[in-house]
């Protein structure tokens, strides 16, 4: 029942459906690692006072370099754009 052809009604091959099933699983740590990044984040942000101390993008270049497994790279913040 699952992923049929569109026209023709055929069926996935099973070889094809489980290197799908396993690929979507590939980036799993990167993905847990980046979110992980983004709560410290926040929680950073979040607990300092007002007004902040430092310059956000100080800050997140700080917590991206104790909690991200790549070294932050100056003048590039293309996943946090809105600091």
């Amino acid at each position: 029942m699952f992923a049929r052809h569109y026209q023709t009604g055929e069926t996935m091959p099973e070889e094809l459906r489980q290197k799908y099933s396993v690929g979507k699983h590939v980036f799993a740590s990167s993905d847990m690692q980046i979110q992980n990044f983004y709560a410290a984040l926040d929680q950073v942000l979040h607990t300092e006072q007002f007004p902040l101390q430092k310059p956000t993008i100080q800050i997140l270049e700080e917590v991206h370099n104790k909690f991200y497994g790549l070294p932050y790279v100056p003048n590039t913040v293309s996943y946090c754009s809105v600091f």
